[in-house]
């Protein structure tokens, strides 16, 4: 089998799996409580955020690599694991935007001191 269809079906494969990886996931969700959604509202975000990305980003992917992420048992819930263990900076990137435009807005007299 030529290259080019090898790796088109690994491709088809890895999107059908992570689609379901991803209803199965809403399911579980769907099917708690509205407190514990909440509570696991960064969770969701980060599934949907990887999904989305790595559907993008599947076919630049070489024939090995995506055999070998057609072989997680579960490819969304491994890439959340590899996210959590990364250095954030988001926060801090927050906090630096917040601070800046806390800053300009109060150097343009936008913010009013109320008594």
């Amino acid at each position: 089998m030529e290259y080019a269809k090898i790796k088109e079906r690994l491709i088809q494969r890895v999107s059908e799996k992570l689609t379901k990886e991803l209803d199965l996931y809403k399911e579980k969700i769907l099917s708690k409580g509205l407190k514990e959604v909440f509570d696991h509202a960064y969770e969701i975000d980060s599934y949907i955020n990887i999904y989305e990305m790595l559907l993008m980003k599947i076919e630049y992917l070489e024939i090995a690599q995506l055999y070998r992420v057609a072989l997680l048992p579960y490819i969304l819930g491994f890439f959340y694991e590899q996210w959590l263990e990364t250095e954030d900076t988001v926060a801090e990137q927050f906090c630096e935007a917040i601070d800046m435009a806390v800053k300009r807005e109060l150097n343009m007299g936008v913010f009013m001191n109320i008594n």
